[in-house]
């Protein structure tokens, strides 16, 4: 026979700034029928502040939580868990802001064992600015993404295989157009480095959809390109045409047809082609 306990406290004084405060208490032979996953042997503390500054147009956000579990000293060894996370959004202008975050992941055991000891850590840092502006007698949007994350392992054993890195970079170009036509461009970046290889993924895709009958029928277009070397460099080609058919309230009809290309550097073997096509119906109640 056991318990469990979970508490939480809100302090909102001002629309500015706050906190939240989490916690909970479960014993290691706590067991429910209402939720059999529910972990057991656990301790969770969780601190959520947040604060507005620049007339709310910059918004701080934190979150740390502590979680450990052998709580009556029923285990081998104990594991402690820390998680933390800061992010801004900050709305310069009307059409210009930006979005940081940084989060932070720990695992460690005091298992007497130093091949069985955990001690891993995640770090990850993620950078998005965007901007809307007028130009083509259109509306532009503008987003970018810039991350890295990277993953840790102090075992003595496995370290070397566990630790790894990887950075992503992804721009987009919006179009939308008074005639509701919208184009947008993308082009992003994929590099993940581990113990085994270097993998390198390069993605352009270029898209357009042109309404033929407003909010009966469009037509969309796209074509991408995907470079990927590790060993080898291999290339990719999509095309796709899509024709959808919206008749009221009775859902959408779509007619689509694809053509895959790959290998196009022939370093993996011949080049070879895939030619799909599909008809699609979906309503939503």
């Amino acid at each position: 026979m056991d318990g469990a306990v979970r508490l939480s406290f809100n302090l909102t004084p001002s629309p500015d700034w706050g906190i939240s405060l989490d916690g909970q208490w479960i014993g290691p032979g706590f067991v429910t029928l209402g939720y059999a996953q529910l972990l057991n042997d656990i301790l969770d503390l969780n601190a959520s502040p947040y604060l507005r500054l620049v007339g709310g147009k910059l918004l701080l956000r934190g979150y740390i939580g502590r979680r450990t579990n052998n709580l009556r000293q029923t285990r081998i060894a104990t594991v402690e868990r820390w998680n933390a996370n800061a992010s801004v959004s900050w709305q310069i202008t009307d059409d210009i802001g930006a979005d940081v975050q940084y989060s932070r992941y720990t695992m460690s055991s005091d298992h007497a064992n130093d091949t069985l000891r955990m001690d891993n850590q995640l770090n990850s840092v993620t950078v998005a600015p965007r901007w809307r502006f007028r130009a083509f007698d259109a509306d532009n949007m503008l987003t970018a993404t810039l991350s890295w994350q990277e993953t840790t392992d102090h075992n003595r054993v496995t370290g070397q295989f566990g630790s790894n890195s990887a950075m992503m970079f992804n721009v987009s170009h919006s179009l939308i157009f008074p005639s509701q036509v919208n184009v947008t461009t993308s082009l992003s970046l994929n590099r993940t480095n581990n113990y085994l290889q270097k993998l390198t993924m390069a993605t352009f895709n270029e898209a357009i959809t042109y309404p033929l009958i407003a909010q009966v029928l469009r037509a969309q277009g796209n074509l991408g390109f995907n470079l990927t070397s590790a060993q080898r460099t291999t290339a990719q080609v999509l095309l796709r045409a899509a024709l959808t058919y919206t008749p009221g309230n009775y859902g959408s009809f779509t007619l689509q047809v694809m053509n895959n290309t790959f290998d196009v550097t022939r370093q993996q073997g011949n080049t070879y082609s895939e030619l799909f096509a599909s008809v699609q119906y979906s309503v939503g109640f």
